[in-house]
């Protein structure tokens, strides 16, 4: 199943990228939270809660996409993998990328950190590998929902 999916106003075929499975299910985990704070002190019976739990806040969360990367050549593959990080890393403001997925009707905020896998697969001919790509969303709940 094809993902339509943008990055930084660019379709990510434009970078040479196809979403696999598993990238709709990374950015639609559901979030998690930060620890209450607590006192565990050892002369009183269980746990003294200092927050309201209905009040906790969301942490934020790494986000590894998956995709296939495809380019006519290993060489053409260098160049358009050192462009794609160079886009990531500038972002679209101050270094955030916002990733859109139409399905979705979701843009998300998220910082570049790396290219975490990289597996080149074929013969030495082609430009045929399979990236993932990790981000970090520091605030989950800053997305705009169309």
């Amino acid at each position: 199943m094809y993902v339509s999916m943008s990055i930084n106003g660019n379709d990510i075929s434009q970078y040479g990228l196809i979403a696999l499975e598993g990238t709709i299910a990374a950015l639609i985990k559901p979030n998690t939270y930060k620890d209450l704070q607590k006192n565990e002190n050892s002369s009183m019976q269980g746990t003294m809660i200092f927050a309201t739990p209905s009040l906790r806040r969301v942490k934020q969360r790494d986000i590894t996409l998956p995709f296939l990367f495809r380019s006519e050549s290993l060489y053409d593959m260098q160049r358009a993998l050192n462009a794609l990080q160079e886009d990531l890393v500038q972002g679209q403001t101050d270094g955030v990328n916002e990733v859109y997925v139409p399905a979705l009707g979701t843009r998300f905020f998220v910082i570049f950190n790396n290219i975490s896998a990289f597996s080149h697969f074929g013969d030495l001919r082609n430009g045929m590998a399979k990236i993932s790509i990790k981000f970090t969303e520091p605030n989950p709940n800053n997305r705009i929902y169309e």
